[in-house]
């Protein structure tokens, strides 16, 4: 599909197919998670877009919670099927 409509009839077309798809709750809570996670990066791009953030603080900010979970990961006492996320 090309021109402008292309990726609002796609995304459209998307939205169509899944909205019938049957999952259980816990199906449900890994796409919500997934979905806000594509949400909170599509906000991000915008913001570099348009210039309001520099795209370095965004390194910087993702270097800087890459530091703090590793160093939260290594001192929880939860073996791997405890831990969810």
């Amino acid at each position: 599909m090309a021109g402008p409509a292309g990726p609002a009839l796609r995304d459209f077309a998307g939205t169509v197919v899944g909205c019938f798809q049957k999952v259980d709750v816990e199906q449900h809570c890994d796409r919500r998670f997934g979905a806000v996670g594509l949400h909170v990066g599509a906000l991000l791009m915008a913001l570099i877009s348009l210039r309001v953030i520099s795209r370095w603080f965004i390194i910087a900010a993702a270097i800087g919670w890459m530091l703090v979970g590793g160093s939260t990961a290594d001192s929880t006492d939860t073996g791997p099927k405890e831990a969810r996320r």
